[in-house]
């Protein structure tokens, strides 16, 4: 498939402006080891507005929301916007939420990423730049620290080991932070 285009949504309410440090860390980890260039990742926050006006304009092949438990509701809320006006871009699920209740999984997500998501997401994207589609269930078995769903029954891959030390992660490229912040 090649190029791709990736939008990263906060999805927990918290009423300050503060940056989703988790999503500018996935966002530079993709960066930084070259699975996507700069123009090619959109970082929205529900904080800031509604995602999908700017979703619209963007145009992603791969959406992914993070949420924390007191947001998986509004997840799943603005997950259905979305699925209703592009149903067949596939849509992740990572943060807090989905990696403690990963049974609570909603069939309107493609896949969801549990744990510390950097090497998880880089490894769905390269898959999805060869193959295009997350279609391969058997593929998708062989990366760690996923949950998803087959013939209606919950799959847990591997468990994902922490990445230690933790300096192996890039410094936060706060260029990919919309200016609103």
């Amino acid at each position: 498939m090649g190029r791709i285009r990736l939008s990263l949504i906060n999805a927990t309410q918290t009423g300050d402006i503060i940056p989703p440090v988790g999503l500018v860390s996935l966002a530079s980890y993709l960066v930084a080891h070259q699975a996507l260039e700069r123009e090619a990742i959109q970082i929205l926050d529900i904080n800031l507005g509604d995602p999908l006006k700017q979703i619209i304009d963007f145009k992603p092949d791969l959406i992914a929301i993070s949420a924390m438990t007191v947001a998986y509701e509004s997840a799943l809320r603005l997950a259905k916007n979305i699925k209703s006006r592009y149903p067949d871009v596939p849509l992740l699920i990572g943060g807090v939420h989905i990696s403690i209740a990963d049974w609570s999984l909603s069939d309107l997500f493609t896949l969801g990423i549990v744990g510390e998501g950097e090497l998880t997401l880089f490894e769905l994207v390269e898959h999805f730049k060869a193959h295009g589609n997350f279609h391969d269930q058997d593929k998708l078995g062989k990366i760690d620290g996923l949950v998803f769903k087959q013939h209606g029954a919950l799959v847990r891959t591997r468990e994902r080991a922490l990445i230690d030390p933790v300096d192996q992660l890039p410094l936060l490229d706060w260029s990919l932070v919309p200016g609103e912040y």
